[in-house]
Formats: C-alpha cells, sequence, structure tokens
C-alpha cells in the first residue's frame, strides 16, 4: 500500500478523520514536484506508519483544499482538530513532526 493513501471523494475524508484519532492530511498536485518527493518519502520511510496518512489531489477534491495557499501543504488532526500544519518539502521538519508523535502516542 505505501505510507499513504489516496482520498477518493469528501465522503472518504470525513469517515478517516472521524475513524481515527490522528490523521495526517497531505494536500498535493500531480504537477507538483515537492509533492511527488513528500510521496515518495512517505513511500520510503512510513509504509509502517501507526497513524492515517492520507493525500489530498488537490485539483481533484478542489472542496477539501480550502485554505491550502501552497502545496505541499500537510495538516495533521487530532481527534478532527488541526494541531499542526506545515507548507512545502522540509524533510527533517516533517520526519520529526512524525517521529514526535509516535514517541508521544507510545508514552501515553
Amino acid at each position: 500500500m505505501g505510507g499513504y493513501k489516496q482520498i477518493k471523494d469528501e465522503d472518504e475524508y470525513n469517515m478517516v478523520l472521524e475513524e481515527n484519532e490522528y490523521v495526517f492530511v497531505i494536500y498535493s498536485a500531480t504537477w507538483c514536484g515537492p509533492c511527488r518527493s513528500f510521496k515518495t518519502m512517505l513511500n520510503e520511510e512510513y509504509s509502517s506508519y501507526p497513524h492515517p496518512i492520507v493525500v489530498v489531489d488537490v485539483d481533484e477534491l478542489e472542496e477539501l483544499a480550502i485554505g491550502i495557499s501552497g502545496l505541499p501543504t500537510m495538516v495533521g488532526f487530532h481527534n478532527k482538530d488541526e494541531f499542526v500544519r506545515t507548507e512545502g518539502f522540509d524533510r527533517p521538519k516533517l520526519k520529526k513532526i512524525f517521529d514526535n508523535l509516535v514517541e508521544d502516542s507510545c508514552s501515553t
């Protein structure tokens, strides 16, 4: 499957947020080079990540991209509330966010 799941529609998006305590949403586009790099990182390093990582193609699902001004944008949700947002592909910063959440959730 890889390190992420591509969201097909708004119902699937809402279901993922509803059913999971933590979710990372990557807002992306097929034409975006940094977005492709982000997806490669997810496939290589996060194929067994314990929290869902989903990708929303902003060209296909414009209605889910409200408030997104740059690509890629990653938004982390905890119980459907946003707790982190980052724009661009900064590998060390993204790894820190992903890895810290695993450490925090394993220590509680």
